[in-house]
């Protein structure tokens, strides 16, 4: 669990199978772990590989209020970032790089 002072990154995943779902994020980008919370939101179910924690949703909380904002549509969608890019070294060499100078 974080320490208070720690900072928390969430990003909103939209809504899955019926579910509003938000994932907390590493410092990669990638998720850690998910909540997830129906309409209207009672519960709040934190998902951490296969176990299932459940929380009282209130919107005074970090998490509650989060979900505050995407149950009534304060948020867009952030999508996932890849966790690998893919680049040859001759797409970046000097030569490959395309520039609008000239026009």
């Amino acid at each position: 669990m974080p320490l208070a002072g720690d900072v928390l990154v969430f990003a909103y995943r939209g809504v899955v199978n019926g579910l509003y779902r938000i994932a907390s994020l590493n410092d990669e980008g990638g998720t850690d772990w998910y909540y997830e919370c129906e309409k209207p939101c009672i519960v709040i179910k934190r998902h951490i590989g296969s176990k299932v924690e459940r929380l009282a949703y209130t919107p005074t909380s970090v998490i509650g209020a989060a979900f505050e904002d995407a149950l009534n549509g304060r948020l867009e969608v952030a999508k996932e970032r890849s966790s690998r890019v893919a680049v040859r070294e001759a797409d970046i060499a000097p030569e490959n790089i395309q520039t609008n100078e000239g026009q």
